[in-house]
């Protein structure tokens, strides 16, 4: 793994750089750092949840040669302590093969109003919503939306950026994905 030297600053920078003409700001900007104490026994259930998410605890126990209560005892921990997460992918090329464009929203948001303008998307935009991932910073709000075209890819921005406490949004369309499920696995 590619190490850069410096802070977390300057790594943006040297990102940032690296990606003109695209303008590149920092979206997440605190870390939450893990309290809980990762045993070997996690990483095995995780290498068995990376292969499989639906896993049943009882597979889990065949494959590890733990105790089902020792499963399900770390299991509940690392949800607890967002250690893994999991959340909806999609195949972008049979989206755009029945006309639907993905895209994501960040958005900057007062504290005092992150709550509320969650509950509203739910509420205003679920027949474009696809999900909102658990979000630890609650200056921010990241929603993965999906809708036929462009001008309705606007039509909820502009919804979006009506609600109090919003004080930016930032649409990102979505061309491709990648996923390092095998370097995942290997460390």
């Amino acid at each position: 793994m590619l190490s850069l030297p410096g802070t977390l600053e300057d790594k943006i920078g040297i990102l940032s750089d690296l990606l003109k003409p695209a303008k590149v700001e920092s979206i997440f900007v605190t870390y939450r750092k893990i309290t809980m104490k990762i045993h070997g026994s996690d990483l095995q259930i995780m290498k068995c949840l990376l292969t499989d998410p639906r896993m049943q605890v009882k597979d889990i126990t065949k494959e590890t040669s733990l105790l089902s209560k020792t499963v399900a005892r770390r299991l509940e921990k690392i949800r607890e302590n967002h250690i893994l997460e999991f959340s909806i992918l999609t195949n972008l090329s049979s989206m755009q093969l029945l006309g639907y464009i993905e895209f994501a929203v960040l958005i900057k948001t007062d504290v005092s109003h992150h709550r509320n303008i969650v509950e509203r998307i739910y509420h205003e935009l679920q027949e474009y919503l696809l999900f909102i991932p658990n979000g630890y910073e609650k200056e921010i709000i990241f929603a993965v939306f999906f809708c036929a075209n462009i001008p309705a890819v606007n039509s909820v921005s502009r919804r979006l950026e009506s609600y109090d406490g919003v004080n930016r949004v930032e649409v990102f369309i979505t061309t491709s994905l990648v996923h390092y499920q095998d370097w995942l696995k290997r460390d």
